[in-house]
C-alpha cells in the first residue's frame, strides 16, 4: 500500500557514474599512450595552403592503422614550438613534409621569421641522427624553385614524390599512402601500441566494472540496512503506540500510523488495529473550581453541562468547545448536593446543604436565582417535576413537594420504619409519575409525584443506596449500592427480584441513563466509569471501565455523544463517546443467535437458532425482510444466480429457495438425507450429512440423489465444504474428527487424499482448487493450520492464538485473509495467508460467542454473528483504517513529536494533511 511518509532509497546517478567515467579514462589513455609511445607519421606543412590537404592524409592513415600526429595549432609570430609537439615529432618514425609554395614564401621585410615547420624539421633530424626518414610530397616542383629556403636546402637528400600543382586541393592518392607504408616497413609503432593500450584498457574496464559491482553491492547493503532500520524503527512505533493509549489516545494512533506507513508488517498491522480498537474513549479534562464536584447535569439541548460543587457554587461549560460559558452560579452558603435541569427550559434546581434549593435562569446574566427555603431539615437532593414543582429528599427519612413559584410546601411525607435509615438517594421518572427513594438501608420506596402517596411495598436492595435512576423510556429503577452491585428493579411489573449488573469492586455512587434506556452509566468509588447494555444485563460491547481517580458523578447526554464525570479531585472529564474508532459497526441486536451467514451485492442473509431468514440492505442498515421458513436452528444460507435467489437449509435436511424479487420461500424435505444440507459453489450439487455421518450428493436442479455416495463417515456436526469451483469436497473423516478427507465431484466420487496424521479437526475452509488450493483447519487443540494442497504431505506450523476448539475458519473471496473464531469465544481473528506465521490480528466487540463469519464479494468487509443475536461489520480495508486513524487524531504530529519519536531517519511530514489543527 502507499506510504506517503517514506521516501525511496535513492538509485545511484549512472550518467555521472563508474561507466561513463571509465570510457572518460579510455578517450584520455589513449592520448597518452600516444604521446608516450610516439607516432608511425608526423605530417609538417604550411596551415597558409597546405592544412586541407594535410588533414585529408591525416584521415587516410588513420583509417589504415597509421598512428599520425598532426599538429593543428595556430602560431603567431614570435610563438616557439611547443614542448609537447617536439617531443611527438622526434618520436615519430617519418617525418612527411607538404612541399607547398607558402612554405618556402619569404616574409615582406625578406627577414624570415622564426618558422615553425623549420623548427618540426630541425626536432627530427636531431632526434634521429641515424637513418632518418623524410617524406617530402611536393607540389608543382616548388622544392627545385626554392632552393635559398633553409627548409628547401635540408630537403634535397631526402626522399621526394613529386605532385601536380592542383594536387594540393585533392585527397592524397593511394600512391602517396603506399610510399608511406613502404617506408614504414617494420617499425610501425601502432601495433605494439594498441597491444599496450588494449592492455592498459582491459585492466581499466575491469577496474571500472570492480567499481560498479562495489558500488552496487555497497547500495544493496545500504537498501537492506535502511529497510532493516525501517523494520525496526516501525516496530518500536508499535510498542510506543500501544504504551500511549491509555494516556494519549490521539499520539497513540498517529504513532501507530506511522509504523505501518514506514514499514508494514505484522507487528505494525496488529499495533494499528489494537489502537483502534482500544475501549478509552478521548477526553477533555477541564478545572471545575468548585472544590469536590457532586453532581453533573447536561442541559437537555445537549449544548451545556452543569457541575455542582462542595464549595456551594455552580458552573457551566459550552459543549461545543468546553469554554467556561458565563460566571460561576454563586448562591448557597454551604455544599450544593444536587443540579437538575426544570423540564426541557433553561432553568436549574439545585440542592444545598444550607437547606436551600435555588431555581436558576440560565437565559439572564448573572443567572439570579430564586431561593426557595426548605422548612424540611437535613436537605440532600432536589429533583424538579416540572416547571413548577420540586421534590426533595431529606437525610431525617422525609420527603417533600415544594411550589417553585410560591415556595409553599404542596405535600410532605415522613417515614418512621426504624428499618429505613436516613435517605440518601432521590430519583423521579415522568413517565410512570413516581419519584423512587434510596435509605442507608436498602430500603427503596416508591411514591406518587402528586401526594407523595406510598405506591406499593418497599423493595430492599440489601446494601446501602448511594444512588438512583428511571430510564426514560420505561419504568426500570436502577440502583446502586455500596457492595458495587446495580439493580434494574421494573417497578410496573412490581419484580420481587430485580435483575443484577455486576463489575464494580466498590460503592456505586452514580447512575445515568440513556435517552433511549437502553445504556447504564455508572460511577464507582473504585475508580471506574462503567457503560451497560440495560438489554442483556452486560457490559457495554467494546467499552472498558473509564478511569477517573475520586469519580463520584456521572451524566449521560440526551444525544448519546458526550459521557460527563466529576469527583473529590475537582476536576470534570468530558468523554466524546463517538471517539472510539473501532473499526466494527453493529449492525443489529437480535434475540436469537445468529447461526448462518452469506453476503451478496449489497445484502446481507442471517438465518438464526430460531429458524429465521433475515435479509439487511447494507446501503442502509435497514432490515429489510424477515420470515420463519426453518422449524429448527438454520445451518447455512448462500446466494446463487448472481444474488438473485437465497438457498437455506437446516439440520433436518429441509431445504429453503427464496427468490429476492418475491420473497417466498419455497421449501422441500430431502428424503434420506437426515441432517443438514450444504450447496456447492455453482450451485450444481446439494451435500447432506445424516446424523449417523453418512455423506450423500443430491442433484440441485432436480433435488434427487445422485446415484453414488461417499462411503466414507464423517463427523456429522462438522460442516463440509467445497472447493470455490465446486470440483472437491473437503469433510473430516469419522466421529472422531481423525483426518481430513478429499472427494472430487465428479459423476462418480473419488477419495483423493486422506491424512490420518490430523487429529481433532473442528472446522474447515477450502481456498483455491485441489492442486494449487489451500485447505485451513481447525482444531480441538485450539490451533489453526493452512494445508498447501500441492505439497499435502508437508505439515504447516500451527496459527496460535486462539484459547479454546477452533470452531469456524473461513478464507476471503480473494484468498489473502483467514478468519476463524473460538469455541464460546467473542473474538474473531485475521490470519494474512501469505505471512500466516503471525498470530494474527483480533477484531473485539461481541460479547456472544461468535457462531457465523462471511466475507463481503471484495473481501475489505467482515460480517459476524454472535449468540447473543448481535450482527457487527467489520471494515477490514487497511487505507480505511488509516482515515478512520486521522479522523480520529485530527492533528498531526508535531515537529517536536517527530523528533523525540521518529528522530532524523525519516524528514518531518504530515501524516494526515486534511486534519486538523494542523501540525506546527
Amino acid at each position: 500500500m502507499p506510504n506517503p511518509i517514506l521516501r525511496g532509497t535513492k538509485r545511484a546517478g549512472w550518467s555521472q557514474g563508474p561507466v561513463v567515467s571509465a570510457l572518460r579514462w579510455i578517450r584520455s589513455l589513449a592520448y597518452w599512450v600516444d604521446a608516450l609511445w610516439g607516432y608511425d607519421v608526423f605530417i609538417a606543412h604550411r596551415r597558409s595552403d597546405g592544412e586541407q590537404y594535410a588533414k585529408a592524409l591525416y584521415g587516410l592513415l588513420q583509417k589504415k592503422g597509421i598512428g599520425c600526429f598532426l599538429d593543428q595549432r595556430v602560431y603567431v609570430s614570435g610563438d616557439s614550438l611547443p614542448h609537447s609537439t617536439k617531443r611527438n615529432v622526434s618520436k615519430s618514425t617519418i617525418l612527411v613534409l607538404i612541399s607547398s609554395a607558402q612554405l618556402y614564401a619569404r616574409r615582406a621585410s625578406n627577414v624570415y621569421d622564426r618558422d615553425w615547420v623549420l623548427e618540426e624539421l630541425n626536432a627530427y633530424l636531431e632526434s634521429r641522427n641515424e637513418n632518418p626518414k623524410v617524406l617530402v610530397i611536393d607540389f608543382d616542383g616548388e622544392l627545385q624553385r626554392s632552393i635559398e629556403n633553409p627548409i628547401a636546402q635540408k630537403l634535397q637528400q631526402y626522399l621526394r614524390v613529386t605532385q601536380p600543382g592542383e594536387a594540393l586541393q585533392r585527397v592524397p592518392s593511394s600512391g602517396i599512402i603506399t610510399t608511406i607504408e613502404k617506408q614504414l616497413g617494420n617499425e610501425r609503432r601502432d601495433k605494439s601500441r594498441l597491444r599496450v593500450f588494449q592492455a592498459i584498457a582491459v585492466s581499466l574496464l575491469v577496474l571500472a566494472l570492480s567499481s560498479m559491482a562495489g558500488l552496487l553491492w555497497a547500495t544493496h547493503e545500504r537498501a537492506i540496512a535502511q529497510e532493516k532500520g525501517r523494520l525496526a524503527l516501525s516496530q518500536l512505533l508499535a510498542r510506543k503506540a500501544l504504551d500511549e493509549r491509555s494516556g494519549r489516545l490521539d499520539r497513540a494512533e498517529l504513532l501507530s500510523l506511522a509504523g505501518v506507513r514506514i514499514n508494514d508488517n505484522a507487528i505494525t498491522e496488529r499495533a494499528l488495529l489494537d489502537v483502534l480498537q482500544y475501549p478509552s474513549r478521548r477526553f477533555t479534562s477541564v478545572w471545575a473550581d468548585l472544590g469536590a464536584v457532586n453532581d453533573l447535569v447536561f442541559s437537555p439541548d445537549g449544548k451545556f453541562l452543569v457541575a455542582a460543587g462542595s464549595e456551594g457554587d455552580l458552573a457551566r461549560w459550552s459543549l461545543s468547545d468546553l469554554a467556561r460559558h458565563g460566571e460561576t452560579m454563586q448562591g448557597h452558603t454551604a455544599e450544593v448536593k444536587s443540579a437538575a435541569f426544570v423540564s426541557d427550559l433553561e432553568l436549574i434546581a439545585s440542592a444545598g446543604a444550607d437547606n436551600r434549593v435555588l431555581v436558576w435562569d440560565l437565559t439572564q446574566q448573572p443567572a439570579n436565582p430564586k431561593i426557595l427555603n426548605i422548612s424540611e431539615p437535613n436537605l440532600w437532593r432536589a429533583v424538579p417535576l416540572d416547571a413548577h414543582r420540586v421534590a426533595t429528599v431529606h437525610y431525617g427519612k422525609s420527603l417533600s413537594i415544594v411550589s417553585i413559584d410560591t415556595g409553599e410546601s404542596i405535600a410532605s411525607q415522613t417515614v418512621h420504619d426504624v428499618n429505613d435509615g436516613p435517605y440518601y438517594a432521590l430519583a423521579y421518572s415522568p413517565r410512570v409519575g413516581l419519584l423512587a427513594s434510596g435509605s442507608g438501608a436498602g430500603i427503596i420506596r416508591l411514591w406518587s409525584s402528586e401526594d407523595l402517596a406510598p405506591y406499593g411495598e418497599p423493595m430492599n436492595a440489601g446494601a446501602y443506596v448511594h444512588a438512583l435512576a428511571f430510564s426514560p423510556s420505561d419504568s426500570i429503577l436502577s440502583v446502586g449500592t455500596a457492595s458495587g452491585e446495580i439493580q434494574l428493579w421494573d417497578t410496573a411489573a412490581r419484580m420481587r427480584e430485580p435483575r443484577l449488573l455486576k463489575g464494580h469492586l466498590s460503592d456505586v455512587t452514580s447512575l445515568a441513563f440513556s435517552a433511549d434506556g437502553t445504556v447504564l452509566a455508572s460511577a464507582s468509588k473504585d475508580n471506574t466509569v462503567r457503560l451497560w447494555d440495560t438489554t442483556s444485563g452486560a457490559p457495554l460491547a467494546g467499552f472498558e471501565p473509564l478511569v477517573h481517580m475520586g469519580v463520584d458523578a456521572v451524566a449521560l447526554d440526551l444525544t448519546g455523544h458526550w459521557l460527563a464525570t466529576g469527583g473529590s479531585g475537582g476536576d470534570v472529564r468530558v468523554w466524546d463517546l463517538d471517539s472510539r474508532t473501532s473499526i466494527g459497526q453493529v449492525l443489529a441486536k437480535g434475540t436469537n443467535a445468529a447461526t448462518s451467514l452469506a453476503m451478496g451485492s449489497g445484502v446481507l442473509a442471517v438465518g438464526d437458532s430460531a429458524g429465521y431468514l433475515q435479509l439487511w440492505n447494507l446501503t442502509t442498515q435497514q432490515l429489510r425482510w424477515s420470515t420463519k421458513a426453518h422449524n429448527s436452528s438454520v445451518a447455512y444460507v448462500h446466494f446463487i444466480k448472481g444474488d438473485q435467489e437465497l438457498v437455506s437449509s437446516d439440520r433436518y435436511a429441509k431445504l429453503c429457495r427464496t427468490n429476492l424479487a418475491q420473497l417466498q420461500p419455497t421449501c422441500v424435505s430431502l428424503s434420506n438425507a437426515g441432517g443438514a444440507t450444504y450447496l456447492s459453489p455453482d450451485g450444481e450439487t446439494f451435500v447432506s450429512v445424516s446424523t449417523e455421518g453418512r455423506i450423500t450428493l443430491w442433484d440441485a436442479k432436480e433435488v434427487v440423489q445422485r446415484p453414488m455416495s461417499l462411503t466414507e463417515p464423517v463427523n456429522p456436526s462438522l460442516e463440509p465444504v467445497f472447493s470455490p469451483d465446486g470440483q472437491t469436497l473437503a469433510a473430516a473423516c469419522g466421529w472422531a474428527s481423525t483426518a481430513k478427507c478429499l472427494w472430487t465431484m465428479g459423476p462418480v466420487p473419488t477419495l483423493l487424499k486422506s491424512d490420518a496424521n490430523l487429529k481433532g479437526i473442528s472446522s474447515l475452509a477450502f481456498e483455491g482448487t485441489l492442486d494449487k488450493g489451500r485447505l485451513a483447519t481447525g482444531g480441538w487443540d485450539n490451533l489453526v493450520y493452512l494445508w498447501d494442497l500441492a505439497a499435502p504431505s508437508v505439515q504447516p506450523k500451527p496459527l496460535v492464538g486462539h484459547i479454546a476448539s477452533v470452531d469456524k475458519v473461513l478464507f476471503s473471496p480473494d484468498g489473502q485473509i483467514l478468519a476463524s473464531t473460538a469455541s464460546q469465544g467473542t473474538e474473531i481473528r485475521l490470519w494474512n495467508v501469505d505471512r500466516p506465521d503471525m498470530s494474527g490480528l483480533t477484531l473485539d466487540g461481541h460479547a456472544g460467542g461468535v457462531l457465523s463469519l462471511a466475507f463481503s464479494k471484495d473481501s475489505k468487509t467482515l460480517v459476524s454473528g454472535a449468540a447473543d443475536g448481535t450482527l457487527i461489520l467489520w471494515d477490514l480495508d487497511q487505507v480505511s483504517w488509516q482515515t478512520t486513524i486521522c479522523r480520529s487524531a485530527n492533528r498531526n504530529l508535531t515537529r517536536e513529536e517527530w523528533k523525540a519519536y521518529i528522530g532524523d531517519f525519516q524528514e518531518f511530514e504530515l501524516l494526515c494533511p486534511d486534519a486538523q489543527p494542523k501540525a506546527e
